[in-house]
């Protein structure tokens, strides 16, 4: 009798795939568009930067979203999906398109805006730490001895700033004047 075997996809083990219905940036981006809480929204997206989203189809809704709330102007699907029919193709690609129409039915949690965004923070704060240890790498390959702490100390701080931002948003906009 002949062995069954079941082909497994050819899969990165250096890369983390997220299922969508799990994914905090696209649930952080879903309850963005449909909260009305626009004292949070603010503030989360004063504090939260576009190169947090790991998902470079997530970067311009956030841009867009933010936007909106900068302008107090409405920012829901519909006036987000508007803006960028507006701005062309060329400048927001069909990808955009559909991972807006994605995560806007994903049903996420209004309520939950904040800890989703503390999520996707997170998240993007262990990637720089990633970041840290490469150009540290590279720093003791090529950086001369006297260089050597003054880097590292550079990279600390930005790590110590990060590591503020990330408790701010934990904190919330309630908290916002507390220093941690």
């Amino acid at each position: 009798m002949a062995e069954h075997r079941t082909h497994e996809p050819d899969v990165d083990p250096e890369i983390d795939y997220v299922e969508m219905d799990l994914d905090p940036e696209a649930h952080l981006l879903c309850a963005a568009l449909w909260s009305r809480d626009e004292t949070t929204l603010r503030f989360l997206f004063t504090h939260m930067r576009e190169d947090d989203f790991e998902n470079p189809f997530y970067r311009p809704i956030f841009t867009a979203i933010g936007d909106a709330l900068a302008a107090s102007q409405p920012h829901d699907p519909t006036i987000i999906a508007a803006s960028f029919t507006q701005a062309g193709r060329d400048k927001i690609p069909t990808a955009v398109h559909n991972a807006l129409r994605t995560v806007l039915t994903l049903g996420s949690s209004t309520a939950s805006v904040g800890q989703y965004a503390a999520s996707v923070v997170a998240a993007s704060s262990r990637r720089s730490y990633f970041r840290l240890a490469a150009a540290m790498q590279l720093a003791a390959e090529e950086a001369s001895e006297d260089e050597l702490f003054p880097i590292l100390v550079e990279h600390g701080t930005r790590q110590r700033d990060e590591l503020q931002r990330l408790n701010t948003i934990r904190n919330g906009p309630d908290n916002d004047h507390r220093e941690d």
